[in-house]
């Protein structure tokens, strides 16, 4: 499976927005990607206020937003096309110290 670069370019930027949005004009955000042979990794984490772990399944549900004109629907779109194409998504703590939002994706190979 591969995932094509224009629905890549809008999750990432989606990701960063959300960041952004939760840190504020003095937050800090890291972008780190990493892989091997088999997946690319590409966190974005920040110092924002963070996502409980008894939130984190609640803020993939559709619909549900703490945003005043939120839809509810980015990070759960995120997560259904990762899936989609054979990766993962995920929420965790940063090393920020607010919220690390992943996603890992197959690499794309000659010939598939």
């Amino acid at each position: 499976a591969f995932i094509p670069e224009s629905i890549f370019h809008r999750a990432l930027l989606n990701l960063i927005v959300n960041s952004a949005e939760a840190t504020g004009e003095q937050g800090q955000i890291l972008v780190k990607a990493s892989g091997d042979d088999e997946n690319i990794r590409i966190e974005v984490n920040d110092d924002g206020p963070g996502i409980p772990p008894e939130e984190r399944n609640r803020v993939l549900e559709a619909f549900y937003t703490t945003k005043p004109d939120g839809t509810g629907l980015g990070l759960l779109s995120i997560r259904y096309c990762a899936e989609v194409h054979g990766g993962e998504f995920g929420i965790d703590t940063s090393i920020l110290g607010g919220a690390c939002v992943y996603l890992v994706l197959p690499r794309r190979r000659v010939g598939h």
